[in-house]
């Protein structure tokens, strides 16, 4: 009996061997490699300068249409299910940058509600009927226009926001 015990013993050592150095290696990497980020502190002004470079269009405007409805993945999202979108529409207020000829723009953002299915999404920003906002634009390839940061490429449309717009260096209106 003692043989064979010894006998699966041998037979259990490299599996042994194997669990202990893998937990070694593992309370040793996590303690080598903790660490904490602190993220960069912006100022608001850094910030709407940042918005106001990497746009082609810049509007103050009143979301005068919102739809949901079913639509492939984006390609930074996987592939497989379709997920629920909103197709907006912007009544524009006033034009910052880009093309004054606009009045209107279209944006679609991932999320919405359809009967009772939600998708919701903490990387876009969620938009509502008759809300004034300030989005930063850029277009999306098709025609269209996307939000040129997911975040912070749709702020309130509050007047000290705007006024901070209009007074910076960055902003060029093409004619």
């Amino acid at each position: 009996m003692t043989q064979h015990v010894a006998m699966e013993y041998d037979a259990m050592k490299p599996i042994l061997l194997t669990l202990m150095v893998f937990a070694a290696l593992t309370l040793h990497s996590a303690r080598a490699f903790s660490y904490s980020v602190t993220p960069p502190v912006y100022s608001r002004q850094r910030t709407l300068e940042n918005l106001s470079q990497r746009s082609e269009l810049i509007v103050h405007g009143r979301v005068t249409r919102l739809e949901t409805r079913y639509a492939p993945p984006p390609a930074y999202l996987p592939s497989g299910r379709d997920i629920i979108v909103t197709d907006l529409e912007v009544t524009i207020t006033d034009n910052f940058k880009g093309d004054p000829r606009l009045r209107s723009v279209s944006i679609t953002v991932p999320g919405g509600c359809i009967s009772d299915i939600c998708f919701v999404t903490d990387l876009f920003p969620k938009f509502d009927r008759d809300e004034e906002v300030l989005l930063f634009l850029v277009p999306n390839g098709s025609g269209a226009w996307a939000l040129s940061d997911p975040i912070l490429g749709k702020m309130k449309g509050d007047h000290s926001q705007i006024n901070e717009i209009k007074n910076l260096p960055s902003r060029k209106q093409t004619r």
